[in-house]
């Protein structure tokens, strides 16, 4: 099972007591300052709870949630409408830049990144990469598409194995293969499939999963200014 959704955030109305967002997340959105910067972590929640309920049609929002140790967000165990036929509880993964929010829900432990473009790259980011993707990226003569999408392949890969930053994007390496991607750390393979996905023009984006729950997913585009599939 592996399901990706994207929403464009610009389809919310910011009053978000119209919508059902968890309690942790709207204290988390009222946070912010900026309309911006509350519509794309609302919008990522709001564009999951949608992607569960296409899945699980039993579902109604909010969901609870927990996290683990290095902050990675996880469904919890009273979600029973969100179980699996396995008994485990659905995994998903999030993601925002600009005015897009990305989301992936599948059976086994997943990441997914999005991001806006950029016309140039700050100078010093290539030493994040690989040596192989340093010269991969300079060869092309530090063309900031081909950075963007070493990035957003590393992204996923971090998100989908739940470390965040404690594990340096530069301690292992993508290597393209037919069918996409995978990742190599001191000559071992990591066991994970990556793609790049097409995405909004300006963005990339890309999924992290386990390579033996690979399907030929095409990222869908949701409307976010409905609340769990109906028109407000």
């Amino acid at each position: 099972m592996l399901r990706i959704y994207y929403g464009d955030i610009r389809n919310l109305d910011p009053q978000w007591d119209l919508y059902p967002i968890g309690k942790a997340r709207m204290e988390k959105v009222l946070r912010y300052k900026k309309k911006a910067d509350q519509a794309r972590s609302a919008g990522a929640e709001l564009l999951l709870y949608q992607a569960l309920s296409r899945c699980f049609p039993e579902f109604s929002p909010p969901a609870s949630f927990g996290a683990g140790e290095h902050g990675k967000p996880y469904l919890a165990e009273e979600n029973e409408s969100l179980r699996l036929p396995s008994g485990r509880m659905v995994e998903f993964n999030l993601s925002h830049s600009g005015d897009y929010a990305a989301c992936v829900i599948a059976d086994r432990p997943v990441g997914i990144d999005i991001e806006l473009g950029k016309d140039r790259i700050r100078p010093g980011i290539l030493r994040f990469l690989a040596e192989e993707e340093r010269r991969d990226v300079e060869s092309a003569g530090c063309a900031p598409g081909r950075f963007f999408d070493y990035w957003v392949l590393k992204e996923s890969c971090i998100k989908a194995v739940g470390t965040g930053f404690a594990k340096a994007p530069d301690s292992f390496c993508m290597v393209k293969e037919k069918n996409g991607y995978r990742a190599v750390e001191n000559g071992r393979d990591l066991g994970y499939g990556f793609r790049l996905l097409p995405a909004p023009a300006g963005y990339k984006m890309a999924v992290c999963a386990e390579k033996d729950i690979w399907e030929d997913a095409e990222p869908e585009e949701l409307d976010l200014g409905k609340i769990s599939g109906k028109e407000r």
